[in-house]
């Protein structure tokens, strides 16, 4: 199976609800520039190898994941996404995600993030901390519906109010101490907020 001239991947495996195994580690996605929708509502699809996964050419992440409501293990954490523009709903409704490893994704072209995060119940913590926000246009609901995350690493510069679970604790990015406004848990993101 050679996807060495693949350059569209979109919807490649979307709606493939009874799917519970794949195996993509061959494949070869260097030239590939749009990957939306490409597992998206593969609801049973418990865990998923992403690691050779070759995406420095790929602009489109939009519901990627989105949907993959057993998903419980998805390695993207060698993404190589400085020229993705769009992550809308990305991981949205991965319900049985407990970890995810984004802490090394360059997001200094994305201006959309609608939804990334939104129903990711099972998520207990999130390291967005390297997230450049500066070209974000739309981070509504981010992070909505993440009730069981307790611990966001934020970035430095947050340029859009964004709100996140009340029962969330913001570490500071530095020297990873739990903070407070005005002594009450944060319930949002406030705009212009800067550590330095």
């Amino acid at each position: 199976f050679d996807t060495s001239q693949v350059n569209n991947m979109s919807q490649m495996f979307s709606n493939c609800e009874s799917l519970t195994s794949l195996d993509v580690s061959n494949f070869d996605t260097s030239q590939v520039t749009n990957m939306s929708n490409m597992f998206s509502s593969c609801d049973s699809l418990i865990q998923l190898d992403l690691s050779n996964f070759i995406t420095a050419n790929v602009s489109e992440m939009v519901w990627m994941f989105g949907r993959c409501r057993n998903l419980e293990n998805v390695d993207v954490s060698s993404f190589d996404t400085s020229c993705v523009t769009n992550m809308n709903y990305m991981f949205d409704s991965c319900e049985r995600l407990t970890g995810l490893d984004v802490s090394g994704f360059d997001t200094s072209q994305v201006t959309e993030m609608d939804s990334m995060f939104s129903d990711c119940k099972s998520l207990t913590s999130l390291d967005v901390s390297n997230f450049d926000t500066s070209h974000a246009t739309n981070m509504r609901y981010i992070f909505s519906s993440c009730n069981s995350l307790m611990t966001l690493y934020t970035p430095i510069n947050v340029l859009l109010d964004v709100e996140v679970p009340s029962t969330t604790v913001i570490p500071s990015p530095f020297n990873k101490e739990k903070w407070y406004w005005d002594e009450t848990p944060v319930t949002h993101l406030p705009k212009g907020l800067n550590y330095s």
